[in-house]
C-alpha cells in the first residue's frame, strides 16, 4: 500500500518535468538521511570509517540544501505541500493521490497487529471469520488462515501499481496489457475465494465428525 502510494504521487506529477525531477531528487536525498541515521544509532560504529566519513558529508550537505526539516519522514514530498505547517504524515500522501478503493482501511487494519496495538491482538486481516469454528486471534508462523484478504489486497495494489505506470503513456498496447492484468486479478480473486472456503468446508467437516 505505502509502495503504491508514493508511486501513484510520482506518476501524478509525471508531466511536470521540473516538479517531478525535485520530487525524485529529494527522494533519493531522503534515502541518504536515513542511511546515516541508521548507522549512527548502531552500537560500536567505527567513526573512523571512510563510507561512514563520506555519508555523514553527504547528510550535512543535504540538510544545508533542504534544511533541518528534512529529518523527518515524508519531508521529501514538501514541494507539494507548501501551504502545510508542520510535519508531513502518510495520510497526507494518501489524500494528495486520492486512495478511491479505500485500501488504506486494510493497511490501518494491518498496522494494528505490527505494531501489537490492543486491537491487532483480538483481530487480523489473518484469521477467517467463520461461523462455529473458533481461530486463534494471532498466527504465528505459516499459515494458510486466513489468506485471502491480505493476498487479494496485494493483487490489488500490484495492478494498481503495475496499471498505473503502464497507462501513463496511453497507448492501444498499454490498455491491452491493463486489461490482461485485470483478468489475472479476477482470477487471483475467485482463486484466494476458492482456497478459503475449502478450509471453512474441512473445518466444518472435522467438527460434525467430533
Amino acid at each position: 500500500h505505502e509502495t503504491k502510494i508514493i508511486l501513484m504521487l510520482f506518476c501524478k506529477n509525471y508531466d511536470s518535468t521540473d516538479l517531478l525531477n525535485e520530487l525524485l531528487k529529494r527522494y533519493n536525498d531522503a534515502a541518504i538521511i536515513e542511511e546515516y541515521r541508521e548507522l549512527i544509532s548502531k552500537v560500536n560504529l567505527d567513526k573512523k570509517d571512510p563510507y561512514f566519513i563520506s555519508l555523514k558529508d553527504q547528510y550535512y550537505e543535504i540538510l544545508d540544501e533542504y534544511g533541518q526539516e528534512f529529518k523527518y519522514s515524508y519531508e521529501w514530498s514538501r514541494p507539494l505541500f507548501k501551504e502545510s505547517k508542520g510535519r508531513i504524515t502518510f495520510k497526507m500522501l494518501e489524500n494528495y493521490i486520492g486512495d478511491h478503493n479505500n485500501t488504506n482501511t486494510f493497511y490501518k487494519k494491518a498496522n494494528y497487529q505490527i505494531h501489537s496495538s490492543p486491537l491487532g491482538t483480538f483481530e487480523s486481516l489473518g484469521t477467517i471469520g467463520a461461523h462455529d469454528i473458533d481461530y486463534p486471534t494471532y498466527i504465528f508462523g505459516p499459515s494458510n488462515l486466513g489468506l485471502r484478504i491480505p493476498g487479494q489486497l496485494v493483487a490489488l495494489t500490484l495492478y494498481e501499481s503495475i496499471a498505473t505506470y503502464l497507462l501513463l503513456n496511453t497507448s492501444l498496447t498499454a490498455i491491452i496489457h491493463t486489461n490482461v492484468l485485470e483478468l489475472f486479478l479476477d482470477e487471483i480473486f475467485s482463486s484466494f475465494d476458492s482456497v478459503e472456503e475449502q478450509i471453512i468446508q474441512e473445518e466444518m467437516s472435522m467438527l460434525e465428525d467430533n
